[in-house]
């Protein structure tokens, strides 16, 4: 994570722009016509926002970033698409458990599209119900064993849902299995969530399958949702 903060240091130094990406979406979520908005004006600046693409004067240290480069392949694609868009891609990549949140025709999936990036894009939106159906998805998403914490981490920053990436990452602490991969993603987003979004941001429950009892004397079956996409 240092090594990633040098390089974006280096790059806003040098100078680089980019488009900015709109934490919400332009129109109401879930109606399979809503468009990622890309502000090109308004927003405050994100340093990662700033290094989505490549630009001439960058440093040859940024452009050879790994991060850096797998980020920038897939924001603009991530622009361009519809929440149901982005919701049939990971039900297509594994999210079956949530197959009932879009129409059949949105499950196709897209190679190209980086599995962190696609799961923080769907942490976006208003405090609403389809945002918060869309919140489990790509907390199901961003649960993948092979998914890199420096590169949700990025995502989450270039697509301003820090605080909401914090919120799963602490709920998993408990709730999961993998306290090294939460905990690298703590060390890199913000240590303060609103406390409006903590009363509005699913809880534990809404982020596993939970059964009933399964044989006399044992407890209900927990178990953390994940997908299996990143090899």
């Amino acid at each position: 994570m240092a090594a990633c903060g040098r390089c974006c240091a280096l790059a806003l130094r040098a100078g680089v722009s980019a488009p900015r990406y709109d934490l919400n979406f332009s129109s109401p979520p879930g109606t399979g016509r809503s468009r990622a908005n890309v502000s090109r004006g308004a927003g405050r600046t994100r340093r990662l926002r700033q290094l989505a693409h490549s630009a001439p004067n960058v440093t040859p240290l940024v452009q050879k970033h790994p991060v850096r480069r797998r980020l920038a392949v897939t924001l603009d694609e991530v622009a361009n698409l519809s929440r149901d868009e982005l919701l049939g891609v990971a039900i297509a990549r594994g999210c079956r458990h949530y197959a009932s949140f879009v129409a059949p025709e949105y499950i196709v999936d897209r190679p190209g599209l980086a599995h962190e990036v696609l799961g923080c894009a769907l942490l976006r939106g208003m405090a609403n119900l389809d945002t918060f159906q869309s919140i489990r998805v790509g907390a199901m998403v961003l649960s993948d064993a092979g998914c890199s914490p420096t590169l949700a981490v990025a995502a989450a920053e270039a697509l301003g849902v820090e605080s909401r990436l914090a919120h799963i990452a602490r709920t998993a602490l408990v709730a999961d299995d993998r306290p090294g991969y939460w905990g690298e993603i703590l060390t890199g987003v913000p240590a303060a969530i609103e406390a409006k979004e903590v009363e509005f941001l699913p809880g534990a429950s809404r982020f596993r399958l939970e059964t009933g009892k399964r044989a006399p004397g044992l407890g209900a079956a927990r178990i953390w949702l994940r997908t299996q996409y990143v090899t």
